[in-house]
């Protein structure tokens, strides 16, 4: 079960995409016990995709990712 779960948080750190409504900017998933919001954001490969040919470079260095980021 443990592997189960560690292999989906995986994925989901990779793809996920975020579930925050752009028009209301509030999350479509709601804890039903609590009716407190649930927030997801978006996994690694769509945030990279949404910025990846708005920076370019020569030699990837720290000073690089900080300016991307």
């Amino acid at each position: 079960m443990l592997d189960t779960f560690l292999t989906g948080r995986n994925n989901a750190l990779l793809f996920s995409k975020g579930n925050v409504d752009p028009r209301t900017e509030k999350p479509t998933i709601v804890d039903p016990d609590t009716n407190r919001p649930v927030y997801i954001s978006d996994g690694l490969i769509p945030q990279v995709e949404a910025f990846a040919s708005k920076y370019a470079y020569n030699k990837l260095s720290i000073s690089v990712l900080k300016t991307a980021m």
